[in-house]
């Protein structure tokens, strides 16, 4: 069931998802009764506005019965005060996007940001995703083939192509300008974009163009606070960057009054990014990579593309919408982030989570989800081969992990009780597949 204020949303919401839709406001105890809160589990308010999902979450927890209620927290205020009292208005699970769209660029900056970087709790193992480009040697071969181009070992588990995604198998054929996303270790991703030709540097001179809230949490993080962001952190590195070269573009007088006061040891630039005189007069060419988080993702994809022409080799980008993390990789943007997959990642770690599912990412609008869980040993998985287990269409086991050690997942490997899995399906049988593992 889903509530939205707007009518128009609501209509256009009825037409294309399948489930019911209240138009009415979350804060409404009349349009709760209507949605059928009295029979929810989980009751997920993520609006604009903080006040609204937290006087929501008070209100169904004073009314109804509902386990769990989660609210979207955008204010580092309200997010740090909530933390400390659990239960604090009846929220159980706080999201906090921004928090985890910079955690996104922190890792990618870490890793040199040659792609984006999904990295997992119990493992090295790393998703990451590229574009094959005009004249690449895997462009024209089936997956079963790609080994013998690349000495280390990878796995591909999802293609993007024309606006749409593959669960592929050994025999699908890789084209020129699909999104790849890969499975391999942290080393093994060294060598495969050093083959690609994008070699790993560190990324120690860094234009941050936009200072809002995530410009301000990847500030926290490079300047030696990351302490801030929590358990959350996860994949990062426990060296904190304390003396980062780091440029802020920002066009608003007063952010850059507050980031200057905050981060004195940043360069904090009251410009607009689109004065052409301004890469020149701040000498921008000179960083390693450009980090572009303005409310406007268009504005964002242009920055990054005119950064790379003026001599800036890396890019990480804020986008919106799905189809623009395409449009980034083949416009030679090297990682994305969004708000809007934060935000699914963040509540689908809270939901899975009850069943002992430690780590989850969403591709392609949740429409594919990757989740990493131990194997419980009464469960149909424990014992028996990969190739034996009735995995539905259009999923995989990616990657075992045992005693730390990661094994390639081939057909005859046995599974065994507390193997840690990585496996990928659509949302539409992503639960049949983790109740394989849970039992």
């Amino acid at each position: 069931m889903l509530i939205e204020s707007d009518a128009d949303q609501a209509r256009y919401a009825g037409e294309r998802l399948d489930c019911m839709v209240v138009n009415g406001a979350i804060n409404n105890l009349a349009v709760l009764r209507e949605a059928g809160l009295a029979g929810a589990e989980y009751f997920i308010a993520v609006t604009g506005s903080d006040e609204i999902n937290m006087i929501s979450c008070a209100l169904v927890d004073r009314n109804f019965t509902v386990p769990y209620k989660v609210a979207r927290i955008r204010s580092f205020e309200y997010s740090d005060s909530m933390s400390q009292h659990e239960g604090f208005m009846g929220v159980d699970w706080i999201v906090t996007p921004e928090t985890e769209t910079a955690l996104a660029v922190i890792r990618s900056i870490e890793h040199g940001a040659t792609s984006d970087v999904m990295v997992f709790e119990h493992t090295d193992v790393q998703i990451r995703s590229f574009t094959v480009e005009p004249g690449s040697e895997l462009a024209g071969r089936a997956l079963k083939d790609t080994g013998s181009l690349i000495s280390t070992a990878f796995l591909i588990v999802v293609v993007l192509r024309d606006n749409a995604y593959i669960i592929p198998s050994g025999d699908t054929q890789i084209r020129q300008g699909d999104v790849l996303y890969v499975v391999t270790t942290s080393r093994g991703f060294d060598q495969l974009f050093d083959a690609l030709g994008k070699h790993r540097k560190a990324l120690n001179r860094i234009v941050m163009v936009g200072g809002g809230r995530i410009a301000t949490q990847v500030l926290t993080y490079l300047y030696g606070a990351n302490h801030t962001l929590g358990a959350r952190s996860r994949g990062l590195s426990s060296q904190t960057r304390r003396e980062p070269d780091v440029k802020v573009i920002e066009r608003d007088t007063e952010k850059c009054r507050h980031l200057a006061n905050r981060f004195p040891k940043a360069v904090v630039v009251n410009a607009d990014i689109a004065d052409d005189e301004l890469f020149e007069e701040e000498r921008l060419g000179l960083a390693d990579v450009v980090v572009a988080t303005t409310e406007n993702q268009e504005l964002n994809m242009v920055t990054a593309v005119y950064a790379k022409s003026r001599g800036i080799p890396r890019s990480i980008v804020l986008v919106g919408k799905a189809n623009y993390i395409k449009i980034a990789s083949n416009l030679g943007i090297d990682a994305s982030v969004s708000l809007k997959t934060a935000t699914v990642d963040s509540v689908l770690r809270f939901i899975r989570g009850r069943s002992n599912v430690s780590t989850v990412y969403s591709i392609f609008d949740g429409a594919v989800e990757v989740i990493e869980l131990p194997v419980h040993p009464e469960s149909k998985a424990a014992g028996a081969r990969i190739q034996e287990l009735p995995l539905p269409k259009n999923s995989l086991v990616v990657a075992l992990v045992r005693m730390g050690e990661h094994l390639v997942p081939r057909g005859d490997r046995v599974i065994h009780a507390e193997d840690q899995v990585i496996a990928i399906a659509t949302s539409a049988e992503i639960d049949r597949v983790q109740r394989l593992f849970t039992g």
